[in-house]
């Protein structure tokens, strides 16, 4: 839990505390919003003390503008991770909720 507390501290401030694992439940919620979740985790074979953990982290907002602003915010607030690198980034839309989405992914070694 040490890693998703550590996403939710560095990222909850770009988005006024409005950073939630997995999905966003609380339907009140207004953009912009970020949510993360750990897709997969790796031992490393050559060190017991460190798994690679990689991490989805979506960026929604009203606007792609907003959402691009979000989305250089987070990956410099993401550059404060030691160990991390950046797999990919895409954009997106979300339909329903009529929010622009931005989707980083890493992986982070701990």
């Amino acid at each position: 839990m040490a890693l998703e507390g550590d996403i939710q501290a560095a990222l909850g401030a770009l988005v006024s505390g409005r950073c939630y694992p997995l999905v966003n439940t609380n339907t009140a919620i207004v953009s912009p919003y970020i949510t993360y979740q750990v897709i997969s985790s790796s031992p490393n074979n050559i060190s017991i003390e460190e798994d690679r953990v990689r991490v989805q982290i979506d960026l929604l907002a009203k606007t792609y503008g907003e959402v691009k602003a979000l989305r250089n915010s987070a990956k410099a607030a993401m550059n404060a991770f030691k160990n991390s690198a950046r797999i990919m980034d895409f954009d997106g839309y979300e339909p329903a909720s009529k929010e622009f989405r931005a989707t980083l992914e890493y992986y982070i070694w701990q």
